[in-house]
């Protein structure tokens, strides 16, 4: 006897399969990948890092070297000098900050007693800061 399938038609239909997903990454391969990608920042942040802090001795070399040439004719230049070596060394910064807003505020306090007799290119008096201006270029509206 031989025996007969008992299917006289099509299949029906069953549970249909699941979509494939996609590979699984191993945990040793995700470690991999992530150290990969922190190496990378790590080294774009530091070339960022190093190029800030020669940036910082630069300003601070200029703003060093032009206080000194200044100190032949101005006084007060030596704590300008002195806060500027302060500002390169980072728990320090607000203490040569200030030392350096003296300095300026002194040398620049100097310069403005000198403006009062300054003449600009063409021989015209420069007139001192807050004097209202007269004359031929001044403005029916602006003077009283």
């Amino acid at each position: 006897m031989v025996a007969e399938s008992s299917s006289s038609g099509p299949l029906p239909p069953g549970p249909t399969p699941p979509p494939t997903a996609p590979p699984m990454q191993t945990p040793m391969a995700a470690i991999v990948q992530s150290s990969i990608y922190s190496g990378e920042l790590l080294i774009k942040l530091s070339i960022v890092l190093i190029a800030l802090i020669v940036i910082l001795i630069y300003g601070v070399y200029r703003t060093y070297k032009g206080l000194s040439y200044l100190g032949g004719y101005v006084p007060h230049t030596g704590i300008g000098r002195a806060g500027a070596v302060l500002d390169a060394i980072p728990p320090l910064m607000l203490v040569g900050n200030i030392l350096l807003g003296i300095s300026l505020f002194l040398v620049g306090s100097k310069y403005e007693r000198r403006a009062e007799g300054r003449r600009d290119y063409d021989g015209h008096p420069v007139p001192a800061a807050g004097a209202r201006r007269r004359g031929a270029d001044c403005l029916a509206l602006d003077c009283g």
